[in-house]
């Protein structure tokens, strides 16, 4: 089974794409069940592992996620390297084929990029 999205439908600059990730496609188990990409949440060190590699393959992204974990303070964290967790509540770059993530559970996240998609947060 492939990993599902749902891409965002908006006006964005060229070269950005956003959507959320559903439940699917995944390997996790039991209240994980089934695409659970939180390193942080009690999962299966190696489940959460093969559900980010589907992530990253099902949906074709230029590069390994920098992947965001909120925590619900003011940290802002900026271009960290791709592939490791970091625990904050906002993520910028302006580096091209980033990709940004943020794992969210009861808080929806905000998206805002430049007018000419130089910058992303």
């Amino acid at each position: 089974m492939s990993v599902t999205w749902i891409a965002a439908d908006w006006p964005a600059p060229d070269g950005i794409v956003a959507g959320s990730t559903t439940r699917t496609g995944g390997v996790s188990a039991g209240g994980f069940d089934s695409l659970n990409l939180g390193a942080h949440v009690g999962d299966i060190e190696g489940n959460v592992a093969e559900n980010r590699r589907r992530f990253a393959a099902d949906c074709k992204l230029p590069s390994e996620p920098m992947w965001l974990s909120q925590v619900h303070g003011t940290e802002v964290t900026v271009s960290p390297e791709q592939g490791n967790s970091q625990e904050a509540d906002a993520i910028f770059t302006r580096e091209p084929d980033k990709v940004c993530t943020v794992m969210t559970a009861d808080c929806l996240p905000v998206l805002m990029i430049s007018v000419d998609g130089a910058e992303l947060a």
